[in-house]
């Protein structure tokens, strides 16, 4: 199918939406503008945008669990109190990190 820029871009919103990629959505001008006017392959725009959805979908992911834990803002291993539990080794808990 062979369509115009403009026609491209006025289609794109809609089908970003669709498809549940609102990070390309977001960012996909501002990407686009950039490719073209440094003329990058289709192919690097592509990783480009896909890349970002990713690391936005992994950012959303642990903001999602560390909201369903339950536990207070802040908590983490640099706050946690390992003198008040001493069965827990501090080098085998950042291991695991």
């Amino acid at each position: 199918m062979t369509r115009t820029k403009d026609q491209a871009a006025a289609v794109l919103p809609t089908l970003l939406k669709a498809l549940r990629l609102p990070s390309i959505n977001r960012n996909w001008k501002r990407l686009t503008d950039t490719a073209d006017r440094d003329g990058w392959p289709a192919a690097n725009l592509l990783a480009s945008l896909l890349e970002i959805e990713m690391a936005d979908r992994s950012s959303r992911r642990i903001q999602r669990h560390r909201d369903q834990s339950g536990l207070p803002a802040g908590k983490t291993f640099a706050t946690f109190d390992f003198d008040a539990a001493p069965g827990i080794r501090k080098p085998h808990l950042l291991s695991l990190a």
